[in-house]
């Protein structure tokens, strides 16, 4: 039986040891530094808002589950853009530093609004967001969710140009 005791205390003692040190630095996981954000998405005074519109017509035709039009959710978007006042919104491409694409499509049967910041002079993707808005049966329901998920699209863009 002092056998059997002896490995067994002998463990008990290296794992007591094992958890009451600190990991080194080389064992710790840990978050990396936080990358760069764009230059033109901090610099950016004016934005063209392009609609690529939708990749389904289920509910926009189907179902009549989007009321407002084909351009609800870009008028939705361009409306909250424009109220938060950061940047200036302009008519033409040419005339502003970044372009911010918005297109909404069902994938995998979820809504969702996916949205390219481009650089308007090298026409280079900068960012994206995708947000998907929940399911629903119900019309008002599907409504209500598909807001709350464009709004978290442009609350997503707000962060991102706050960051310095």
């Amino acid at each position: 039986m002092a056998g059997i005791l002896r490995p067994m205390v002998f463990c008990m003692i290296l794992a007591f040891v094992l958890e009451s040190v600190p990991p080194s630095k080389a064992q710790r996981a840990s978050d990396p530094a936080p990358a760069p954000i764009p230059a033109q998405i901090v610099t950016a005074k004016k934005v063209f808002i392009s609609n690529l519109g939708e990749e389904s017509e289920y509910y926009t035709q189907k179902s009549g589950y989007v009321s407002g039009g084909r351009n609800r959710f870009y008028n939705m978007f361009y409306a909250s853009m424009k109220s938060w006042g950061r940047y200036e919104l302009v008519a033409n491409p040419a005339d502003a530093d970044l372009v911010c694409e918005l297109l909404f499509s069902i994938k995998e049967s979820r809504p969702q609004f996916k949205l390219t910041i481009l650089d308007s002079k090298t026409h280079f993707a900068l960012w994206a967001f995708t947000v998907y808005a929940e399911p629903a049966n119900r019309e008002a329901t599907w409504r209500k969710n598909a807001d709350q998920a464009l709004m978290e699209v442009v609350d997503d863009v707000k962060k991102l140009a706050a960051q310095p």
